[in-house]
């Protein structure tokens, strides 16, 4: 793999926990999936489906590496459009109307649209639902402006989406291209993600998982890019800013991506080439963040609606959430009824740190790390990401013009569906083997390029251990484990060359 080799004992120590963190979750995916943990799916043998999820890995490196001739970037931007049209074409027959929160964004954007006063109170609740809000009511309203019916305009949403999945795969075929020199390793990447995430049915949920996926990829793939001379550096870095705001307010954990850059590169950047260059970047990238918070804030005043600090549930609220045994670390009604009983922020942290606090006291160290590793396997025991686990999921099927095309296809994607099992039991293959191969990438040769993705990764680690678990949280880093996994394969390739030698 391309990128700055480097042999600190920080970068060392990341690779190393890396290592060490995938080998935890694997050994429990493995040999302690069979306790009860949230949201747990049905899959078949896992051992079974890693042998598939590997051979499928093998027969498309296999099928790429001997083509001679290197495929060009056009042809793999025809074959991502195709794919999305599929994409498309695909959610035409299966797309439905789900309840939890989803469908109050919904609700309010279609408001919003029409000019009606919304129901803004869990604006101040939860901030990052406004900004994506305004970009679904803004669609929603630009659909009814061209004379479209609503549910026509709503189909605009998902379209949205599966472009902004296409751009992802897209960047994340540069991002390999970029770290590895290889294209043919590039394309194979490209054809896992389009296996795992293209034919992943989240894309048709207007949410902030299938919206936010971009986000985290399009950081990287930008940190990745060599930009020559101080102006280009200069964008270079406002724009990681820029991008890693405006992706926080759709989804937090963005972030972690800017901070995993600012930990790897800054520190390098000072050991290396002097505060000058640390200054500069740090200009620039304060400068991305500002103007992305000045873009967000007319969101807020679109709405006309001003946040109420007093009501924001903020990091001690999912922190207690976390630690209730009851609910096995994820949402928790009880959790949200409890700090929105408190009146005030301050109060309310307070409160929520008590609540954790005794939470702790009362699980003692063993109920501690049982509740952890239910969390790591809620997490990471899921290659559909947490398919159909929330609230009333199938809350309204729309009719379509062809249903018996429609019953072939919701067959693999409904619950009750007679392909249901195929579907779950294939991406979970996949994602299965993206593990295995990701945990190999540690014995890669140490470069600071993928320092951040693991460190980037295993920053999520932890925020899903400290915080509310689920595995539709991974869904938009699972372009990281990609990389991660294609490096790792690569790896292995060289082992087997050195053994058959």
């Amino acid at each position: 793999m391309d990128g700055r080799k480097n042999n600190s004992i920080m970068v060392s120590a990341v690779y190393w926990g890396w290592g060490i963190c995938m080998a935890l979750i694997l050994a429990l995916i493995f040999f302690f999936s069979d306790d009860i943990y949230a949201c747990k799916q049905e899959f078949a043998n896992l051992f079974l489906l890693l042998v598939l999820g590997m051979a499928v890995c093998c027969g498309i490196c296999w099928f790429f590496m001997q083509r001679k001739k290197q495929i060009s970037g056009k042809l793999v931007i025809f074959i991502g459009m195709i794919f999305m049209a599929f994409q498309i074409w695909l959610m035409k027959y299966y797309v439905f109307q789900t309840d939890w929160d989803v469908q109050g964004i919904i609700m309010s954007a279609w408001q919003a649209a029409k000019g009606e006063v919304i129901d803004a109170y869990t604006f101040s609740v939860y901030p990052n639902n406004i900004l994506l809000t305004y970009f679904f009511s803004r669609i929603l309203r630009f659909g009814t402006a061209l004379g479209l019916a609503e549910y026509h305009a709503y189909d605009l949403l998902l379209i949205l989406q599966s472009f902004l999945s296409f751009l992802t795969g897209l960047l994340l075929f540069y991002s390999i291209d970029r770290l590895t020199k290889k294209r043919n390793i590039a394309i194979f990447g490209y054809v896992i993600y389009l296996m795992l995430i293209g034919l992943s049915p989240w894309v048709s949920i207007p949410y902030s998982d299938a919206f936010g996926l971009f986000f985290p990829t399009a950081i990287l793939a930008l940190y990745l890019y060599s930009a020559e001379g101080r102006a280009f550096s200069a964008m270079k870095w406002a724009g990681i800013g820029f991008l890693a705001w405006f992706g926080y307010q759709i989804k937090p954990t963005v972030m972690i991506v800017m901070i995993a850059i600012a930990i790897i590169d800054f520190l390098s950047a000072c050991r290396n080439r002097g505060f000058m260059t640390l200054a500069f970047q740090a200009l620039f990238l304060a400068g991305g963040i500002l103007i992305s918070s000045f873009t967000v804030s007319f969101a807020y005043r679109y709405f006309g609606y001003e946040v109420d600090p007093e009501k924001t549930f903020g990091p001690a609220h999912f922190f207690a959430m976390g630690l209730n045994e009851d609910s096995m670390g994820i949402w928790a009604a009880e959790d949200v009824n409890y700090s929105e009983a408190v009146l005030t922020a301050k109060e309310r942290t307070q409160a929520d740190l008590e609540l954790a606090k005794e939470r702790i006291s009362n699980m003692g160290l063993r109920g501690l790390m049982r509740q952890y590793k239910r969390k790591l396997l809620t997490n990471f025991n899921d290659g559909t990401f947490a398919w159909a686990q929330e609230g009333d999921f199938f809350r309204i099927i729309l009719e379509t013009s062809n249903e018996k095309l429609a019953e072939k296809i919701r067959s693999f994607y409904y619950t009750d569906g007679s392909h249901y099992r195929l579907f779950l039991n294939s991406e979970h293959a996949i994602w299965l083997a993206v593990m295995v191969l990701s945990f190999f990438s540690c014995f890669t040769e140490k470069n600071e390029k993928i320092a951040v993705i693991m460190l980037t990764l295993l920053g999520f680690v932890l925020y899903g251990l400290l915080f509310e678990a689920r595995a539709r949280y991974v869904y938009i880093f699972s372009p990281f484990f990609i990389i991660l996994a294609v490096s790792g394969f690569c790896e292995l390739g060289k082992w087997g060359k050195r053994f058959s030698t």
